[in-house]
């Protein structure tokens, strides 16, 4: 049961963001009057701005924010199913950091980012490395009870994060030219696509015998 509340709150947003990007008109930081979402060069975070880049009002910011605390629950919903046979400390850990996550990614639903830019900044901050730290504790904590996949797969997740953290503190300021923009904007949507679709395939991977596939 668990398990399917999970990949639908994580899947939904998947879903939801498709179409809202379908629906974005409101340009970006340099070509304001852009007509649609352009992919290397608009956060999805600019799908929940209140306002268009354009001054035009964005009536479905509410949706994306909406979406988006979802997947926050979901998120935590699935470190507590990968995390269910650790041991009680082990466990406390990882729930520890994926409530963090959790409550990061409702920060970025609560705080859009162009009323209250700083609030925002900093809930991505906490949404990202907690989701990392999370995960990371769940493969050491782990690694001799997954299946080969599942360690291929935190492995990989936990990669694609390292770069994005390079090129976060590395990478100059996205207002500094528009292909610093396009560098950031492109780390990000491949460190979410990681964060949503890596956590899909794990809990839709078979489970060894001696975890509950009722739960997991």
């Amino acid at each position: 049961m668990y398990k399917k509340i999970a990949l639908f709150l994580i899947l939904q947003y998947l879903i939801t963001v498709f179409l809202l990007i379908l629906l974005y008109k409101g340009g970006n930081y340099y070509n304001p009057d852009e007509a649609f979402f352009v992919f290397e060069k608009n956060y999805l975070s600019d799908l929940g701005r209140t306002a268009y880049f354009n001054g035009e009002r964005n009536p479905l910011w509410w949706i994306y924010s909406i979406t988006l605390a979802l997947a926050g629950v979901g998120t935590f919903l699935f470190f507590f199913l990968m995390a269910k046979n650790l041991r009680v400390y082990q466990k406390s850990m990882v729930l520890f950091f994926a409530l963090l996550a959790g409550l990061g990614l409702l920060g970025i639903a609560v705080f859009p980012v162009d009323i209250y830019l700083k609030p925002h900044i900093i809930s991505g901050s906490i949404a990202f490395f907690s989701f990392f730290i999370a995960l990371l504790f769940l493969l050491v904590f782990s690694v001799k009870t997954n299946t080969k996949m599942q360690n291929f797969l935190l492995f990989l997740f936990i990669f694609l994060f390292s770069v994005f953290l390079a090129i976060k503190f590395l990478a100059p300021s996205s207002r500094q030219s528009e292909q610093a923009l396009m560098l950031k904007v492109i780390a990000q949507k491949i460190i979410v696509a990681s964060q949503l679709l890596i956590p899909v395939l794990l809990l839709l991977l078979p489970v060894k015998e001696h975890e509950d596939n009722d739960v997991l």
